[in-house]
């Protein structure tokens, strides 16, 4: 009898998260602000944890032990994703005691709004931010449509437009039409859904989690995660430069309309191959080729162009220049680049690459004068 699959073995198989690994891409550099219930951290998740702040008045920012961990789960999912991102603990959810619908909705809806501004406010030191919950768009006083978002909505396109990635969760109401909540009907946000066939879970089940990870608040975390990997390859990235790269990698679900399932079951490999198309290569990468070609700076008999050996870093190399520093503006850094690139060079030996230096030169030198 063969041995079920773990819990990482199937979001592996579905995502590609050691694709991404095997990159050296394990999401260090980057902080996943977790908005949710409060977090209790374990042994594993402690040092993960960078700051902690209750939004809800009670001056207690971890989850209560006897309550529905939710907040922790969250927080665990990303670290799994994530292992090396840093992960700030923001509590916005009340204690249960203390719920009445009404005033419990209104508290909930303005602690999730400063927590967002506190993030804003604070920018870039969170550059993803978690919202596994789901907010009520019905009642007249909450209404929330395009050209009329509610402050909740409001306050995540901020947020967006600053640069920070809201990541959100569809809610569990689907995929009946218009079944979306707050705040992932927010046009800055990428929203998440949740699908599972039935054969993935009875593989769970079988792996001991019989409560089961399931629905949009946990697919939302392992999304946060994996955003936290790209942002860790590409910190320059910016939220539609995220959402092009992974709704680039989606892959349609089979018998589900598009207004159903939006871009289809994404994948962290392929999005990660996405940015880099979009992007050119990372600066981990171009600093790892950087090295290779510091030793081989001077050695004329290495340097042929059917030497891979040698013009696949280069190659790198000047396309991070061009993609990662000329198209985005930063013209001195690339010149600087360039010119210590050019240094490495026995003149007349690579005269393919000797050419492209010289076009990205100039292309530094055309700095647009002010008017």
């Amino acid at each position: 009898m063969s041995t079920p699959p773990t819990t990482f073995e199937i979001l592996d198989r579905r995502l590609g998260i050691t694709t991404v690994w095997q990159r050296g891409v394990r999401g260090s550099g980057v902080t996943v602000a977790v908005v949710d219930t409060g977090i209790t951290p374990d042994s594993d998740l402690a040092p993960s944890i960078c700051c902690e702040r209750d939004f809800t008045g009670e001056g207690n920012p971890r989850d209560r032990p006897h309550e529905r961990r939710h907040g922790t789960e969250i927080a665990r999912l990303v670290h799994l994703v994530a292992p090396e991102a840093a992960i700030a603990n923001f509590k916005v959810f009340p204690r249960r005691d203390t719920w009445v619908p009404f005033r419990q909705r209104s508290a909930v809806r303005r602690s999730v709004g400063q927590a967002l501004e506190h993030c804003l406010a604070e920018h870039p030191r969170y550059r993803v931010v978690n919202l596994s919950l789901s907010l009520t768009r019905g009642w007249w006083f909450w209404r929330c449509a395009p050209g009329h978002r509610c402050a909740v909505c409001r306050a995540v396109n901020r947020a967006a437009e600053a640069g920070t990635v809201v990541v959100t969760a569809a809610g569990n109401y689907g995929p009946r039409p218009n079944t979306i909540e707050c705040p992932g009907l927010a046009e800055g946000a990428i929203t998440v859904g949740a699908t599972l066939t039935s054969a993935e879970t009875d593989s769970w089940q079988g792996a001991g989690n019989q409560s089961g990870p399931f629905g949009t608040s946990f697919s939302t975390a392992y999304a946060a995660g994996g955003v936290a990997l790209l942002l860790s390859a590409y910190a320059d990235a910016t939220p539609d430069d995220v959402r092009a790269a992974l709704a680039e990698a989606a892959r349609p679900l089979p018998g589900q309309p598009p207004n159903a399932q939006g871009a289809g079951l994404t994948h962290f490999g392929r999005a990660l191959e996405a940015l880099e198309a979009r992007m050119g290569p990372s600066e981990a990468q171009f600093n790892s080729v950087q090295r290779q070609l510091y030793f081989l700076a001077g050695n004329g008999d290495a340097q042929r162009p059917d030497n891979a050996f040698v013009t696949q870093p280069l190659t790198l190399a000047l396309d991070y220049v061009e993609k990662g520093l000329i198209r985005r503006g930063r013209l001195q850094s690339a010149a600087e680049e360039l010119q210590t690139i050019r240094g490495y060079l026995v003149p007349g030996h690579l005269p393919e690459y000797e050419q492209r230096i010289r076009r990205l030169m100039q292309e530094c030198q055309h700095v647009p004068t002010a008017r």
